[in-house]
């Protein structure tokens, strides 16, 4: 599934199932890019998915993608309600799941929560969230938070064999990053983090 220049939004998928999906390009499953106007409170919730055997075979995210290209706030990602994500991968970033700001995302929250992550990686020498990858470039006011979640047998060809998290310009004091009684298995990055990085490179 494929959208783009969207300006209304959140867009909900509840109790979904997606099986050996794939796509060339981003997004084994689904790929949203935002790339027009974005209303302030666009967004994506996802409840009791389940995605098995989905692969991006060139790009990110091998079950999701979601991709903004302007500024954006009160936008955020929720992945939770027991979704499923098992050997899922992507050459590139977020063998699950990639979610990506090009710029700023500000007063947002990235969560998930009671969810579950299975035999998902990311190939490439050069990727990162062997399940999943968020980044932005710059977080300001932006809460994530992963709870009550497990993630095992997964790994990325340089960093976060699970989770990548990554910010390539300052981030806010208000910023945070939350792991609350989370689980990690058997995980392996080439480079940092077996299985959580979080690169926010502070505002000066």
């Amino acid at each position: 599934y494929y959208t783009s220049s969207v300006t209304s939004s959140p867009v909900t998928f509840s109790t979904a199932t997606f099986t050996s999906c794939s796509a060339t390009n981003d997004g084994g499953a689904v790929s949203f890019y935002y790339t027009g106007a974005v209303t302030s409170g666009s967004g994506m919730q996802l409840s009791g998915v389940t995605a098995t055997n989905c692969f991006s075979s060139a790009m990110n995210g091998g079950a999701l993608n979601v991709a903004y290209h302007n500024d954006v706030s009160n936008s955020g990602v929720s992945i939770d309600t027991s979704s499923m994500f098992s050997n899922c991968h992507s050459v590139l970033n977020g063998g699950a799941v990639n979610i990506a700001y090009s710029t700023k995302l500000s007063t947002s929250s990235i969560t998930i929560d009671s969810s579950q992550f299975s035999g998902c990686y990311s190939s490439d020498t050069t990727s990162v969230g062997g399940s999943v990858s968020e980044s932005a470039g710059t977080f300001d006011g932006v809460t994530t938070q992963v709870s009550g979640s497990s993630f095992s047998n997964g790994s990325s060809g340089t960093s976060g064999g699970a989770i990548n998290i990554q910010a390539n310009a300052g981030t806010s004091a208000l910023s945070s990053f939350q792991l609350i009684a989370v689980t990690f298995s058997n995980l392996f990055a080439a480079d940092y983090g077996g299985a959580v990085r979080i690169l926010a490179p502070m505002k000066t």
